[in-house]
C-alpha cells in the first residue's frame, strides 16, 4: 500500500510541475498521426478488456506539428482514459484528425457515446483539482494538465457534450510558423457535437 501510494504521490507531483510549467521542453516537428496511435497502442488492452469498440479517422498527409510528443501524447492518454471511464460498461469511441478549417493548423476530434457530461460540470472541467471521481481517488488534474500545455502550444481544447449523448473533445494545434503566433485560447461548448 506505501509503494501504491508513493507511486501515486509521485504523479500528482509530475502532474503538478507539468501544470505550473511555463514552456514546453522540447518542440521538434512530430506526426500527430504517430502520436495519436501511439497512445491507442497503449490504451489497446483496457479498451479489449472494457469492451470499447475503437473506430479510427486519421487523415493522411498532415503538416508535421511543432510541439513536445511527449506533452501532446499525454493529453490523448488523458482524453483517451477518460472516455474509456466514462463507457465503463463498454460503447463506441472515435478518434479522428484532420486539417482545420482556413489554415487554423490540425485538429484531433476524441468522441465517446458515454453519458456526457452534466450541464453544471461542464464549465469546471477544466479547473485544476476538479474531479467527479473522489471515489477511484483521481486528483482531477488531467484535463487542467491538457489545456495548460495545449495553452503553451499556442494550441486549443474544446468540448461538445450533452448528457445522455457523449462528449467530444477536439484539439487544435497550430503548424509551422503558426505555432509560434498563435493565442492560447480554450472554449467549452455544452452543445453535442
Amino acid at each position: 500500500m506505501i509503494e501504491r501510494e508513493s507511486r501515486r504521490c509521485g504523479e500528482i507531483m509530475r502532474n503538478l510541475l507539468t501544470f505550473a510549467r511555463q514552456a514546453p521542453r522540447r518542440r521538434e516537428p512530430n506526426d500527430l498521426n504517430e502520436l495519436v496511435t501511439r497512445a491507442l497502442r497503449l490504451m489497446h488492452h483496457q479498451f479489449e478488456i472494457q469492451g470499447i469498440e475503437v473506430e479510427t479517422d486519421l487523415a493522411p498527409h498532415l503538416a508535421a506539428v511543432e510541439c513536445d510528443a511527449g506533452q501532446i501524447q499525454q493529453i490523448v492518454l488523458v482524453l483517451l482514459v477518460n472516455a474509456t471511464e466514462a463507457m465503463a460498461q463498454g460503447g463506441r469511441l472515435r478518434v479522428s484528425t484532420a486539417a482545420a478549417d482556413r489554415g487554423e493548423g490540425i485538429r484531433l476530434h476524441v468522441r465517446d457515446w458515454g453519458p456526457g457530461i452534466p450541464a453544471d460540470v461542464l464549465p469546471h472541467i477544466f479547473e485544476p483539482f476538479f474531479t467527479t471521481k473522489e471515489e477511484q481517488q483521481r486528483t482531477g488534474l488531467g484535463l487542467a494538465v491538457a489545456k495548460s500545455i495545449l495553452d503553451q502550444h499556442g494550441g486549443r481544447i474544446e468540448v461538445h457534450s450533452k448528457e445522455g449523448e457523449g462528449a467530444e473533445f477536439v484539439i487544435t494545434l497550430p503548424v509551422g510558423e503558426t505555432a509560434q503566433a498563435a493565442e492560447p485560447a480554450a472554449a467549452i461548448n455544452g452543445q453535442s457535437g
